[in-house]
């Protein structure tokens, strides 16, 4: 009697129905962060673009780091890890895309402004006045006397006249005294970036020494570039925009 009353007992704790999940059970709640995260690291491709965007992948890896911290807690019940992970890489990857293109395009760029200021400065010593003067913005450029639509690149002028009043400019006259001298350096001592007040230029400092009878002759020469159109398409011209005389005393 008291082993069949047992068998029922057991089977009686087997067949009894065990409680099914209810829907909150199975519910975990996404992390918003996760979702920001994966968000924001798809959009950091428009850093690779362009530098302007690229507050993009800053704001992405914030939102991974925060949800990743928050998803670690023992007591969080969210998902979205595999969602904040793939946002922290496609952030930290187009991240470093846009911020090497960023460096090297400023570096090429601040480089090509050297270049030019230095060209410039070259021109003038080596006596290959009408170079220099080619080297200017179309509207800045000497028009013969006489022809107002002469143009360096064109060649409808009297070169010589263009040469002998181009001579006579301050920057021109002061930079020919300095006589077989060489140039000493040129270096980016600023940019300014394009604004309302005034448009894109790199400003380099250009010191001839020996200058003649002067210790030595410094140039602020300020370069600008264009996207110019031409028969094959378009190009990136340098210019030089402005050259004036440093007359500050040197640093000691």
């Amino acid at each position: 009697m008291h082993q069949r009353d047992h068998q029922i007992l057991i089977s009686s704790e087997h067949d009894a129905p065990i409680d099914a999940p209810t829907a909150a059970d199975e519910y975990r709640p996404v992390s918003g962060m996760a979702v920001a995260a994966a968000v924001f690291g798809l959009l950091s491709l428009a850093a690779a673009i362009h530098p302007t965007f690229f507050i993009l992948p800053v704001l992405g890896l914030v939102f991974a780091v925060v949800a990743l911290r928050d998803l670690s807690q023992p007591d969080s019940i969210k998902i979205g890890r595999l969602a904040a992970r793939a946002g922290l890489a496609t952030a930290l990857f187009f991240g470093a895309i846009g911020l090497t293109r960023s460096l090297t395009t400023t570096w090429t760029a601040n480089r090509r402004a050297e270049q030019v200021a230095a060209g410039w400065v070259d021109a003038i010593l080596d006596g290959k006045i009408l170079e220099a003067h080619a080297m200017l913005m179309p509207f800045l450029r000497v028009n013969a006397p006489g022809d107002p639509e002469g143009d360096v690149s064109t060649g409808l002028f009297d070169s010589q006249a263009i040469e002998a009043v181009y001579r006579q400019r301050p920057e021109v006259a002061a930079t020919l005294a300095c006589g077989a001298a060489k140039r000493e350096s040129a270096t980016l001592v600023e940019y300014v970036p394009d604004s309302k007040e005034r448009e894109e230029v790199w400003i380099v400092r250009v010191t001839i020494s020996p200058c003649g009878s002067r210790e030595s002759l410094t140039l602020d020469i300020e370069v600008e570039s264009s996207i110019v159109k031409e028969a094959a398409g378009w190009f990136e011209q340098w210019y030089v925009k402005e050259v004036r005389e440093n007359r500050q005393p040197a640093a000691r």
